[in-house]
């Protein structure tokens, strides 16, 4: 048998046996060594050593196994961090081992150099202290085998990466609850850093409700919920590093009102009204009462129930109303306001007091109502109560019934009743006289109020009519009032007159005579001596006073007057003046009644109704002047006058005087004119235009520039053609003709060239 082995010196020894890396193939007494996948640890010194019949020889064989440059690790972007000593990897193998040397934008980095302070060549590759975006770039890694002459590279591109800081943190958030809203961050780096967000230190997750924009840092919640409260914190990464911004959610509840119950309550026991609210913050509530006006009634000094009313705390959110006794005028709406920071909602409520009837003018009720044969009268009762009140009349405590010849019974509300009487001859001195009762009542109890119906008459006669002054169409006399007005309010006098004969007859004078009847009938009856007076009506006005005006008589005619009382009963007894009218004259003085109507530019006059003289008033003269203070001195401008014409069948009673100028002081009087002359002119009245606004002045400078400017234009045309007569004439003298006489001329004599000139040409041309 033959062996043959293989040694690697000092490494291990081979026999016949094969494996995956190394094996050995014998054939025709040759042996070969395979070697699968060499590398370096199979390099070495290899025997072969032959065993034959006792014989050993040995062949030796060195195995050299070198390696190309590989770059083991290089990527070829690199993305150090701003401001770190990053490493540039670089990590070169090779056999043998390769020098390794580094190039930045193709200049060579000399490590060597006393001024770099920058690089350091490192097994794993190149450090770049502290660095920045300025070495941004491209990197040459160089590998080199100088004995064998191989070389290679690696171009390393290098982008510094910045890492995320947050620049807006999300900060406090203090929004409404239901409100769409959205929550910011933001943050600087490079690459752009992604954004998420925590609640609470949990990753939050999205919903349809929540949504994030993770490229913008914008966390949406449509709509918010009280539940999204919370601290948030917004987490900025990229890849360089990440960041975090705290931020927090406070969830505003808008305030609401979710109960504040209507109440009713008897007069006179304790109120407890509660209004419960809720809302974050906490709401700040009040109960007030809606003040509505007062009654004629209210108790005095209860001040509508605010007085007496306590508010206090009964929980959260929860006020409560007490009144220890109520009244009537506690009754109405009461409002509860709730407030927060987010908003302010109100809510009402109505309180009811029940309580019995209170008849309203009880208090002060007219001691009697007069009525008498032919007049209807209505008399009220108006009453409080709640809940409404029956209301019922009684006339002497018998029950009044509904529609019937003497009684009408209205019910204009729940509160207010009117009994309407109509007193007819048949009634006249019979039961319907006398006390009348309205009576209320309800649930909680009644009350009544008596009137007395009494009967009224036709007044007295005048205590005294005295003449003070004759006019001449009239007279001013003194009435005093008679003593017995029959009840009713006098309304006036009424004045019957007739004339005084020439003949002389005599008429008895300043005799009273007094009806016979109530009636204003007796005043025709056949004891007149003078039936004609009751035709001759004299117009009658009060002056002042007891002193009136008899108007609508002839002048200088002497008149018998029977002066009686006028009352809504009728017609009173007479008394007798005798009395003569004055004859025509010039009208009186105009008395001027004081107004307050004035304008910027303007001011009303009015007058009383003049005493016109015995013949209508033809014209009204106004002058008016400025009244002004200078250095504590009255200044006075010039009088200047208007004059207005009048109409007997409208006559004038007022008139606007314009063109004024405004916040100004003026006097003014006025005079009246008939067919006898002028009256005096009256008493001056002062009065002050009003300060005009800046619409008014503009209005007035426009309406008062409107009629120069057609003056300015016609005075523009009159200039104009004096000019042109002036030219007309100069030329005349000059020339011997006109201006429009010589241009007349020149134009003949032009034509009659021109015609000369084309026939001078045509003959040129061949005209025989």
């Amino acid at each position: 048998m033959h062996t043959h082995t293989y040694k690697r010196t000092n490494i291990q020894k081979f026999t016949y046996k094969n494996s995956n890396h190394r094996y050995i193939e014998v054939s025709n007494s040759m042996l070969k060594l395979f070697i699968n996948a060499v590398s370096l640890k199979d390099k070495g010194l290899y025997k072969c050593v032959g065993d034959m019949q006792g014989k050993s020889e040995t062949k030796s064989i060195s195995l050299d196994v070198f390696r190309y440059i590989t770059f083991n690790s290089a990527p070829t972007n690199q993305h150090p961090t701003l401001h770190s000593n990053a490493t540039i990897v670089c990590i070169v193998s090779g056999d043998p081992e390769p020098k390794i040397s580094w190039k930045f934008n193709s200049s060579r980095i000399r490590f060597k150099s006393k001024s770099n302070k920058k690089y350091e060549m490192l097994p794993e590759g190149l450090l770049v202290y502290n660095i920045s975006k300025d070495d941004n770039g491209a990197y040459s890694c160089q590998a080199d085998v100088e004995t064998e002459g191989r070389f290679d590279e690696k171009i390393i591109n290098v982008d510094v990466y910045e890492p995320p800081k947050i620049t807006k943190a999300p900060g406090e958030n203090r929004w409404v609850e239901g409100d769409d809203v959205t929550m910011t961050c933001s943050a600087q780096g490079y690459p752009t850093p992604k954004f998420n967000f925590l609640k609470n230190g949990q990753k939050l997750e999205m919903t349809d409700r929540i949504k994030l924009d993770s490229e913008n840092g914008l966390l949406k919640f449509s709509p918010l919920k009280v539940d999204d409260k919370g601290d948030y914190v917004c987490v900025a990464t990229n890849d360089a590093g990440s960041d975090r911004g705290d931020g927090v959610v406070v969830v505003l509840v808008k305030p609401e009102v979710y109960e504040f119950k209507n109440q009713t309550v008897v007069e006179g026991q304790p109120i407890s009204m509660e209004c419960k609210s809720r809302g974050d913050p906490e709401p700040n509530v009040t109960i007030a009462k809606v003040e509505t006006e007062k009654k004629e009634d209210d108790d005095v000094g209860d001040d509508n129930g605010i007085a007496r009313m306590d508010t206090f705390k009964n929980g959260v959110g929860i006020l409560r109303m007490i009144i220890d006794k109520s009244v009537p005028s506690d009754a109405g709406v009461y409002k509860c306001e709730v407030a927060n920071e987010v908003s302010k909602v109100q809510s009402s409520a109505h309180l009811t007091i029940v309580y019995k009837p209170k008849i309203l003018n009880k208090k002060k009720p007219p001691a009697s109502v007069n009525a008498w044969v032919g007049k209807t009268r209505n008399v009220s009762c108006e009453v409080d109560a709640v809940p409404p009140s029956d209301i019922k009349w009684y006339n002497h405590k018998s029950p009044i019934e509904n529609a019937n010849e003497t009684y009408n019974l209205f019910k204009v509300n729940d509160g207010l009743s009117v009994l309407q009487i109509t007193v007819s001859k048949e009634d006249e001195e019979t039961w319907i006289y006398g006390e009348l009762t309205c009576e209320a009542s309800n649930e909680y109890g009644n009350d009544n109020v008596a009137i007395v119906l009494k009967k009224a008459t036709v007044p007295g006669i005048p205590r005294s009519v005295r003449h003070l002054e004759s006019l001449p169409t009239g007279f001013l006399l003194d009435i005093v009032d008679p003593d017995d007005n029959g009840g009713e309010v006098i309304q006036g006098y009424q004045v019957e007159y007739q004339e005084v004969k020439d003949d002389g007859q005599s008429i008895e004078i300043n005799i009273e005579k007094v009806p016979s009847s109530s009636s204003s009938s007796s005043l025709s009856s056949s004891s007149e001596e003078h039936p004609t007076y009751m035709h001759n009506l004299a117009h009658v006005t009060r002056v002042e006073g007891s002193k009136w005006r008899v108007d609508g008589l002839e002048p200088s005619t002497e008149y018998v007057m029977k002066v009686r009382a006028r009352t809504e009963v009728g017609l009173g007894g007479y008394k007798k003046v005798k009395a003569k009218t004055e004859s025509t004259r010039q009208p009186y003085p105009i008395i001027i009644k004081r107004t307050n109507y004035s304008e910027a530019f303007g001011h009303l006059i009015e007058w009383e109704k003049p005493i016109t003289g015995g013949f209508p008033i033809l014209d009204y003269e106004f002058r008016y002047r400025m009244k002004s203070i200078d250095q504590g001195q009255v200044v006075y401008s010039d009088w200047l006058t208007k004059t207005k014409s009048d109409h007997a069948s409208h006559p004038m009673s007022s008139y606007f005087l314009d063109d004024l100028d405004d916040n100004t002081t003026y006097e003014v009087q006025v005079r009246a004119k008939n067919e006898v002359g002028w009256s005096d002119f009256c008493p001056s009245l002062e009065f002050t235009t009003k300060k005009a606004s800046e619409a008014e002045q503009a209005a007035r400078i426009q309406q008062s520039s409107s009629p120069i400017l057609p003056l300015i234009i016609l005075l523009l045309i009159v200039i104009i053609i004096v000019i042109l007569v002036i030219i007309d004439v100069s030329c005349y003298h000059l020339l011997g003709c006109g201006v429009t006489s010589c241009l007349m001329r020149r134009a003949r004599r032009g034509q009659a060239q021109l015609g000369s000139t084309e026939k001078v040409k045509v003959m040129e041309e061949g005209e025989k």
